[in-house]
């Protein structure tokens, strides 16, 4: 039930239901006694149709109003169940077209972990919900501004170490949801630390810092609330009852509102509050300048970290309050751009100096507590928010060598550069530490030979080596912080590392002193125990170490502390994280000789640098002169040149010009010559033409003259035809006659 009505909660804070802006919280509530079934929630008015309601659960109810001085009438889950589905009044929740105005998918240079794509995300807007399928992340938002910026400035750099991002604003496309293998029990301790401090997103050197906001008239926002705590937040909190125990004034039982709101201004700090896109938290009248965040984190020192009572259960309840009132300090100085390669200042760096020592002294004081490793799990908050002060700081004192008061600023540079040194040993497989005294030695040599960066590099060497015994040689020398983040992060696994090679260098069956053994890890003689069983081990009736199991032994009724036993020094002894929070003053004296040296070194080399450039210069004078001599004989070569040049082209031009008055005549005259063929062919051709044509004439009067005698011919023969005709004719005639007159007598 109380899940269900946080998760309710959550969705309806900050909704318009139709009047106005909704504030809930959830409260117990006792079951009632009798069975008499409790009254229904009054139905939600609005320009929506409203519906009937359940009945309140018995655990939890909702609380909502529309300001906090109102009436709070109750809403059952149920109801606010159906508003999350988006089915109360028949409204939907959002339809598609906004919900993939809000929905960024990354297909390129998406991190491989949610936990850092959505912490990247979350800086420029509020996030619903995450999630990497393959190679593509999707990022859902809670409004389309935050998703639009974020595609903005995202788009084309490099920003989650996996190459070249690339992504758009858009719904995802649908994809069959792959079933998870079941997770498998892993109960080494060294796998659970290495998974914790693997888990969180580190910003490195390389990467992107947050974006600040700029003011309207594009400068850089600075804070006006001179209040560790805006007047409105403190109201709003005093309204709702959310003062944190260590922000309460002595006395407040007796005090009403008014009298708690004025008390509150000296004890009361800002929450850290998520950023949407455009949010109310980029103004400059709730942001509070440097001085006052300076302050602020002094207030915290002087009053909370140094007053805690040593018990493991208020460690943890004052590590909850410090870790969200110090990410509001850091948030207030990123809104000022007091980030990455922007500005940088005495105050931001002393305020994350002691958040750091903090953060780092905690992991000592709270890595017994069920809920830093297991559960919440908030030893992975920690192990993020010190990976961005680190980063923050290294990249302050980068920017601090070029300012006037660079001695002041880079007081404790070694010290923190060292805690980044071993933060990062392993990232990217030990390339970005490796990078980083690479860089020191070759441009900050004096910076390189102080103790703390000659130890963070020892305990790298260590680590590549597996030389487990000057690793813990190493941290029983070292100071108490960096003691602490090298035992969080790699003691495990230098402990494991040493008994895989004490067990392989020495018969199993053979006792070992556990005396010995822990002294060298940096254990007592009972954990020692302890932590050979749990490797695998065994233990002798005498208390020595075995590294195989006996057969005999009975790891149940195994008692650890069943042995007298000598006392090993053990790593920590007394110190604690609320003195070592103000740093160590002898740390802070050698840092402050170390900068006085660095100071010196820098003035003669300054000196040195002068005398060089002076001489440089002498040699760069002597060099111009020269080179002005021979500018000056070249130029005149250079004239003589371009007059021989100028001859020989006018010498080419001259007989350029014969050549085309030649080539002219000769055109001309073969012109002429061409005409006058032309004209000869011309006239043979005529002359050939009349003769041609005479006799043609000849010819057709000689075939009219043939044509004209055969004619005459013909009509001879037909006229000599026609006579022959006749006479035969006549003479036929003749012969008939005489013959008729015979026989007639």
């Amino acid at each position: 039930m109380r899940r269900d009505a946080d998760a309710a909660c959550q969705a309806l804070s900050g909704q318009d239901l139709g009047a106005g802006a909704v504030y809930c919280t959830v409260k117990e509530k006792q079951a009632p006694k009798t069975q008499e079934a409790p009254a229904p929630a009054p139905a939600r008015t609005g320009t929506g149709q409203g519906a009937d309601a359940p009945a309140p659960a018995q655990h939890a109810d909702k609380v909502w109003t529309r300001a906090p001085a109102a009436p709070q009438p109750r809403l059952d889950t149920g109801a606010a169940s159906r508003f999350v589905k988006g089915q109360i009044g028949g409204q939907a929740r959002r339809d598609d077209k906004a919900r993939a105005a809000t929905t960024l998918r990354v297909t390129k240079g998406c991190p491989k972990d949610e936990i850092g794509l959505k912490s990247v995300c979350e800086s420029f807007g509020g996030v619903s919900s995450v999630s990497i399928e393959g190679d593509v992340g999707v990022v859902v938002f809670k409004d389309a501004d935050g998703c639009k910026l974020a595609q903005e400035q995202l788009h084309g750099i490099d920003a989650f170490m996996a190459g070249t991002v690339e992504c758009s604003v858009g719904a995802p496309v649908p994809q069959k949801k792959k079933k998870a293998p079941p997770k498998t029990p892993n109960p080494s301790l060294a796998a659970r630390n290495a998974e914790r401090f693997a888990a969180p997103p580190r910003r490195t050197s390389r990467s992107p810092p947050p974006a600040p906001v700029p003011a309207p008239d594009g400068t850089d926002l600075v804070g006006t609330c001179l209040q560790f705590c805006p007047t409105a937040e403190i109201e709003e909190r005093v309204g709702f009852k959310e003062l944190d125990a260590f922000e309460k004034p002595e006395g407040f039982e007796q005090m009403d509102n008014e009298t708690l709101i004025e008390a509150c201004k000296a004890t009361a700090l800002k929450k850290y509050k998520r950023s949407d896109a455009g949010s109310i938290q980029a103004k400059p009248e709730i942001v509070r300048p440097v001085h006052v965040l300076l302050k602020a984190f002094e207030h915290l020192r002087d009053n909370v970290i140094e007053r805690a009572t040593g018990t493991l259960e208020d460690a943890m309840a004052r590590y909850l309050f410090l870790w969200d009132r110090f990410r509001a300090i850091r948030k207030d100085f990123i809104l000022q751009n007091y980030t990455t390669g922007g500005l940088v200042g005495l105050e931001a760096i002393r305020v994350f100096e002691g958040v750091a020592r903090y953060l780092v002294g905690i992991e000592k004081e709270l890595q017994h507590h069920a809920e830093w490793r297991e559960g919440i799990a908030h030893g992975k908050q920690n192990a993020e928010s010190l990976s961005e002060t680190l980063s923050a700081l290294v990249a302050f004192y980068d920017a601090a060598r070029c300012k006037p008061n660079s001695t002041e600023l880079l007081e404790n540079e070694a010290e923190f550069t060292q805690y980044w040194l071993v933060y990062f040993l392993d990232q990217e497989e030990g390339s970005e530490a490796a990078h980083m005294l690479n860089r020191i030695a070759l441009e900050r040599p004096e910076l390189y030979m102080t103790e703390e960066i000659q130890r963070a590099a020892g305990i790298r060497k260590a680590r590549l080596d597996k030389n487990w015994a000057r690793f813990f040689a190493v941290v029983r020398e070292a100071p108490y912080l960096i003691r602490c983040l090298i035992v969080a992060q790699y003691a495990d696994s230098m402990r494991d590392d040493a008994l895989q090679v004490l067990s392989r260098s020495i018969q199993r069956s053979e006792p070992y002193a556990a005396r010995d053994l822990a002294l060298s890890l940096g254990l007592s003689v009972v954990d020692c125990r302890r932590r050979v069983v749990d490797w695998g081990g065994g233990i002798d009736d005498k208390g020595n170490v075995l590294f195989q199991k006996p057969a005999s032994f009975d790891e149940e009724a195994f008692d650890a502390t069943a042995f007298a036993d000598e006392s090993v020094e053990p790593l920590f002894g007394e110190e604690s994280v609320t003195t070592a929070v103000r740093g160590d003053p002898e740390a802070l004296m050698r840092a402050q000789q170390a900068a006085r040296e660095r100071k010196r070194v820098a003035e003669e080399r300054a000196a040195a640098e002068r005398l060089q450039r002076e001489a440089e210069e002498r040699q760069r004078q002597a060099l111009a002169e020269e080179r002005r001599r021979a500018a000056q004989e070249a130029q005149k070569r250079e004239q003589e040149r371009a007059a021989r040049e100028a001859q020989q082209k006018a010498e080419a031009e001259r007989i350029e010009r014969e050549r085309a008055e030649a080539l002219q005549k000769a055109r001309a005259e073969a012109e002429r010559e061409e005409r006058e063929r032309v004209e000869r062919e011309a006239k043979i051709a005529a002359e050939k033409e009349a003769k041609r044509q005479a006799w043609l004439k000849k010819e057709q009067q000689k075939l009219e003259d043939e044509r004209k005698r055969r004619e005459a011919a013909e009509i001879e023969r037909r006229q000599r035809l026609e006579r022959e005709r006749r006479e035969e004719a006549l003479r036929l005639e003749r012969e008939r006659l005489p013959g008729r007159g015979g026989g007639e007598g």
